[in-house]
């Protein structure tokens, strides 16, 4: 069947500017698939193509400018991520690209998942991936997706990272404590400090290992205290807040953030987000 179909000049040219119009249509991109093959697979002389003339083709496939109305279409950033596969294509001009379109839509999830792509071929550093994220942070603290955006993890000084990480959530916070984008990520960053090896019962008080001394006055009304050793303070503290953030989000009170609470907070935030993207982030892909 794909013998019948033609791949003249004129009909990429027709398929340019439905794509233009519909970057959506998942069949017009993989006619271009197939036209590409088809072209490097039947030249017209029975010499190999050159390798510019490869570079060309590819590069031509780079230039529809699907993405010039629509930022977040599936088919056109899995269409790039196919081109730049090849390795006939540059990577510079495409981390060059992301900046531009990850600044006028800082929540595309297909642009950050491309760019982690990109950065892969390019080889690009744990520490250039985490400046790069905080750039982008610095212009806009409710950048959800930066936040997220692999982030304290790498080869270097994890501790030494998440301590700064710490100091720059913080400052988010304090600068919008309503702004749900800082609290999710200070929740995960709870999650990478502290490991609890026993389910933590919540309506357990005081905490498991306290000391509960009862401090009687001549009041009728005896106040309970609790005095704690220095190492039981700090790991109480970080999981009695742990817990508060967790509730924030766990709406109807399960003990799990489901993808639908997911998805009410991130409506909140003005993100509809997908079924598909919510179950990533559920599952911590983001």
């Amino acid at each position: 069947m794909c013998k019948l179909f033609s791949y003249t000049k004129e009909a990429l040219e027709v398929n340019a500017k439905l794509l233009e119009a519909n970057p959506e249509y998942l069949t017009a991109w993989n006619y271009r698939k197939f036209a590409v093959e088809h072209i490097l697979n039947h030249s017209e002389t029975d010499t190999e193509i050159d390798p510019d003339s490869i570079k060309s083709i590819y590069s031509e496939e780079l230039r529809v400018r699907a993405l010039a109305k629509n930022y977040r279409p599936y088919g056109a950033w899995y269409h790039r991520k196919w081109v730049l596969s090849k390795g006939h294509s540059s990577v510079d001009q495409e981390l060059q690209l992301l900046v531009v379109f990850l600044k006028k839509d800082s929540r595309n999830f297909h642009a950050w998942n491309y760019q982690r792509f990109v950065a892969a071929l390019k080889n690009r550093s744990d520490e250039e991936e985490l400046h790069f994220t905080t750039d982008l942070i610095n212009e806009n603290f409710s950048n959800y997706s930066s936040w997220h955006n692999c982030r304290a993890q790498g080869s270097f000084s994890k501790a030494k990272v998440l301590t700064e990480e710490y100091d720059f959530v913080h400052q988010a916070l304090f600068t919008d404590s309503d702004d749900q984008s800082g609290w999710l990520y200070h929740f995960w960053l709870l999650e990478q400090t502290v490991k609890v090896e026993n389910p933590l019962l919540v309506s357990t008080w005081p905490p498991h290992g306290s000391n509960l001394n009862i401090l009687t006055t001549p009041s009728l009304d005896p106040s309970p205290t609790i005095s704690r050793s220095s190492s039981l303070n700090s790991r109480a503290h970080i999981e009695e807040e742990l817990k508060q953030v967790f509730n924030k989000f766990d709406v109807n009170g399960d003990g799990k953030i489901s993808s639908s609470e997911l998805g009410s907070i991130l409506s909140s935030l003005d993100y509809p987000a997908t079924d598909e993207e919510l179950t990533m982030m559920i599952r911590g892909r983001f």
